[in-house]
């Protein structure tokens, strides 16, 4: 056994992202929380002697906001929920057997103000941690006893543009190591391919790692790295060995050629693992995973992006963090649901509007091969943003779905030199970009690589003119304003016809916004704001509005019509979509405007089997008839080479006679954490959809798992916590989430002279 030297203080860093590996630990602290909503008088909850019994049991990841509901009252500014503020504390044990180990912890979100304590001692305070914070305990720690972290979240609106809940809303970790050991955030994989090439013979791979030791003495170490493909097949092993001084850091550069590489790309997008283990004195001390993946991107100023030197035009969306329930504290699987919708649209980007997304959302985009353009949150003072930006790009560097760092959304201060420098002092293989919204604003070419416009198509032919050697894309395109189901305009409510009309002020039409991207080769792309909608910045603003409505999807996930359009143009799908409803028993004989979208040559119309005619589809565009309402039932019929291939058919729906229920999957981990959307329809004797039913619904669960949130994408009345709520437009969805138990669960739905819906879920 080597002999293990004295240590110094360790030094405090960022945060980590390596994987347990059996060297050192990476356990999640997501269970048996408490929290107390709002301020407490006369007490000290930060000691580790406090009776925290009485108080809430919460499993992370939490919004103490979420549960509130939305209103759009004069004195709450856009919709968003009255200012709150919060305490959590968790109290575990550490056992003696971890004495001499390295100690910290990692909160990868918390949102608001937020200040923390362990074991009574202050630890820090910070603003809006999106990118996360990191805590050395290692020198608090009381051993085989009880330690307790408490935490203190001030989410007030002051700094808010939207709904940014408050609260722990990701992931916390502990975690356990040597005292030399990889830095967290500490290495970075990049690689290069030949100019050119699409299927290279070889790749070049740089490693940079940064070394920690926080021993009184200098080590001599030896890196031990191995390059694993995606199926954990070892292709390539070699190691270095180097020494480090006393209590500071030492970078080691490796650099190899990797033979025959698979390349990371939309279609197939395959994620090596580099495994990284230290070795001291002939034993292993320490040891890292981290995913990476091989490719090349380019943006070419006369002829768009290039993902391996294949052109691709960018279909991106623009997201908050937001779901009808849990707010701004999403699930894992709820990313992946969410992400699976937006890329069966067609999508093929991502743009995380005004915040850096979570790791977990990160992750799935490198899985699933979506490219992200990773923006940053603009809040603080400069030298706070800065340090801001750079725990961005230090955390997310090593995703191949990055292609893009945005220094800002629609920010009116000065883009400097100095925050461009933030950027590249980190990584030098991706370019940076920024946003000009709709009245303008500065555009600072000096500095960025790449221009954003929002929702001004107007300019992007005078830019490309005056600034022939800068990239141009969309970063907020269309801007349409509807609401699921709805077909005439309500100004008392605010709801919007979900045909192709509306739009906000600095907006356009879906279409138009994209014709102008689509014929134009040297706009790489565009992301459509928004893909779903999402809670504050009402539009239309009215007394009832409680969110947006600018999505493509409302907040629950359903897709409006105008879902159907993007998919038409941008999947590969052949597409097919009729509307609106067919149940207008007040306006028999009066004309309706029915639209089709589709990506078929040419789309017959029939009301009840009587043609209405064929026109052919125009590239990007949609079709359009006046037909004079009959019961019964439209159908269309997509034709291509004079072939019938596609049907869809709109029928008249009747009274409602049951509850059914769509679950996204049927078995869930019994984590306490993974959570299941159920979409409820109201259905005819048919199993027809009934379009305009808004019957009320109760919810009840049997078994060990909760309903965590309902919501029916009413963008007037939504309910977040509840056990009852009222279909719109036909649907609803409910949140089952999984205890720590295993287990069968069983939904139940009913309405009242409705028969009811049920489903059973296994948890394991």
């Amino acid at each position: 056994m080597p002999k293990n030297p004295e240590r110094s203080n360790s030094p405090s860093v960022d945060k980590s992202v390596v994987l347990n590996m059996g060297i050192r630990e990476r356990i999640k602290m997501n269970a048996g929380w408490r929290f107390h909503f709002g301020e407490l008088e006369g007490v000290d909850p930060t000691q580790l002697i406090f009776e925290d019994g009485t108080w809430e049991q919460v499993h992370l990841p939490h919004d103490f906001v979420a549960g509130e509901l939305f209103t759009s009252k004069p004195e709450v500014q856009k919709g968003l929920p009255s200012q709150k503020t919060g305490w959590y504390r968790k109290t575990f044990e550490m056992p003696i057997s971890d004495k001499g180990k390295n100690l910290w912890i990692d909160l990868d979100g918390v949102c608001g103000k937020s200040t923390f304590w362990f074991n009574g001692l202050p630890l820090g305070t910070q603003l809006n941690c999106h990118t996360g914070i990191h805590f050395d305990i290692t020198d608090f720690v009381q051993y085989g006893e009880k330690n307790v972290l408490t935490i203190h979240v001030d989410a007030q609106l002051d700094t808010k543009q939207w709904y940014e809940g408050g609260g722990i809303y990701r992931h916390v970790w502990l975690n356990k190591s040597d005292y030399l050991r990889v830095a967290p955030l500490g290495i970075f994989v990049s690689s290069a391919i030949p100019v050119g090439e699409t299927a290279p013979a070889e790749a070049e791979i740089e490693i940079r790692t940064k070394i920690l030791n926080g021993f009184k003495s200098a080590l001599s170490f030896t890196i031990l790295s191995e390059i694993q493909d995606a199926h954990g097949k070892t292709v390539l092993s070699f190691s270095d060995s180097h020494t480090v001084g006393i209590d500071t850091f030492a970078e080691v550069i490796q650099k190899v050629k990797l033979s025959e590489p698979i390349l990371w790309s939309l279609e197939k997008p395959h994620l090596y693992r580099l495994v990284t283990r230290l070795e001291r004195e002939g034993e292993i001390v320490d040891g890292v995973t981290t995913s990476f993946g091989i490719r090349s991107i380019r943006f070419d100023e006369n002829h768009g992006f290039f993902l391996n030197e294949r052109s691709v035009k960018i279909k991106g969306t623009c997201n908050y963090q937001d779901y009808v329930g849990v707010g701004i504290a999403l699930p894992d699987r709820i990313i992946s649901y969410q992400l699976e919708k937006l890329m069966e649209m067609g999508s093929n980007a991502y743009r995380s509007s005004g915040h850096p997304p979570s790791i977990e959302l990160l992750n799935e985009c490198d899985r699933l091969g979506l490219l992200v353009i990773d923006e940053q949150s603009r809040f603080g003072e400069p030298e706070e943003i800065i340090s801001q930006l750079e725990n961005m790009v230090l955390r997310d560097r090593n995703h191949p779905s990055i292609i893009l760092w945005s220094l800002c959304n629609e920010d009116a201060q000065e883009i400097g030199d100095r925050v461009k420098q933030a950027v590249l002092k980190h990584d030098r293989t991706r370019l940076v970009t920024r946003s000009i919204d709709f009245n303008g604003g500065a555009e600072s070419t000096n500095v960025i690589d790449v221009q954003g416009f929002d929702n001004n198509i107007s300019r992007y032919d005078p830019f490309h003119v005056s600034h022939p050697r800068i990239p141009v894309y969309g970063s907020k395109i269309a801007g349409v304003v509807s609401t699921r189901g709805i077909y005439d305009n309500n100004e008392e409510k605010g709801y919007k016809s979900a045909y192709d009309v509306n739009h906000s002020a600095w907006g356009t039409k879906a279409e138009t916004n994209w014709k102008a991207i689509a014929e134009r080769p040297f706009v790489f792309g565009g992301f459509v704001w928004t893909g779903f909608d999402y809670h504050s910045e009402t539009d239309p603003i009215t007394e009832f509005g409680i969110n947006s409505q600018t999505g493509f999807m409302d907040i629950c996930g359903f897709p409006k019509d105008s879902y159907y359009f993007y998919q038409s143009w941008w999947s590969d799908k052949k597409v097919l979509h009729l509307f609106p409803h067919w149940n207008w028993q007040t306006k028999e004989g009066q004309e309706i405007d029915v639209w089709c979208y589709s990506n078929c040559e040419s789309v017959e119309l029939l009301l009840n089997e009587k043609s209405l005619g064929v026109q052919k589809m125009p590239e990007n565009g949609h079709l359009e008839w006046k037909v004079k309402y009959h019961p019964g039932s439209l159908r269309a019929v997509g034709i291509q080479s004079e072939k019938v291939i596609i049907e869809r058919v709109v029928e008249t729906a009747s009274a409602p006679v049951k509850v059914h229920l769509k679950p996204y999957r049927l078995e869930m981990m019994a984590d306490g954490e993974d959570m299941i959307p159920v979409e409820v329809e109201i259905l005819d004797w048919k199993n027809r959809l009934v379009p305009l039913a808004r019957n009320e619904l109760i919810f009840s669960l049997k078994g060990p798992g909760k309903i965590v949130g309902i919501g029916n994408g009413d963008s007037c009345n939504q309910s977040n916590k509840s056990d009852r709520l009222k279909v719109f437009n036909g649907r609803c969805m409910v949140l089952v989430q999984a205890m720590e138990k295993p287990g069968e669960i069983k939904l139940t739905v009913k309405s009242p002279g409705l028969r009811y819906g049920s489903v059973i879920f296994k948890s394991f």
